[in-house]
């Protein structure tokens, strides 16, 4: 954040060149090499470690937006819907191993369906926190742990032992998993509401 503060890169600037980056690495995983994959994890930590500051960014310079918000969130599910892709596919040209085709389009379904039916919460929770950051804090809850970031660092982990297939089997039936329990949850919570 300190390096972008006192550059004239707006938010929305930070998040476009996060997404570049996140494609790169979507591109790497697609060569399904080790070497490629490596690079790839690598780039895609990167960006998402740039992904961090546009928000840091944006309410520092005065620039929060709901656009922006809209946008992040948009980005980020690119970025991760892409690389699902690419692991994939990048494993099922190394290997030829139809079971990898199936697997990326598992883990792309589940990981569109969760953005899908979380969109809304995230960016209304977002507003809520632009708004009143003081007094407003996030619950830390189920879903809120489930939707983070961080598996990023167990793709990492994976890349550096050559293992990406492991990841590419938990993410695609870790994401539809949640996506069922998100689907499960809102059911739920509609029903009780009424």
């Amino acid at each position: 954040t300190r390096l972008f503060i006192n550059t004239p890169l707006s938010p929305n600037m930070i998040t476009a060149l996060s997404l570049c980056i996140g494609l790169v690495s979507a591109v790497f995983f697609l060569q399904g090499t080790h070497k490629d994959s490596l690079i790839g994890a690598g780039t895609l930590l990167f960006s998402a470690w740039i992904d961090c500051t546009d928000g840091e960014v944006a309410r520092l310079k005065f620039l929060e937006s709901k656009i922006g918000g809209k946008l992040d969130i948009i980005c980020d599910n690119l970025v991760h819907i892409a690389v699902f892709f690419a692991i994939g596919m990048g494993l099922y040209q190394s290997t030829g191993e139809d079971i990898f085709k199936l697997l990326a389009f598992l883990a792309v379904f589940g990981s569109l369906i969760s953005f899908l039916v979380l969109s809304s919460s995230i960016i209304n929770l977002k507003e809520k926190v632009s708004i009143n950051t003081s007094a407003f804090k996030v619950k830390n809850n189920l879903t809120n742990n489930l939707a983070n970031r961080d598996f990023i660092y167990f793709l990492f982990l994976m890349a550096i032992i050559g293992r990406v297939d492991i990841f590419i089997y938990v993410t695609a039936f870790g994401s539809n998993i949640f996506a069922a329990y998100l689907i499960y949850s809102k059911i739920k919570s509609a029903l009780s509401t009424s």
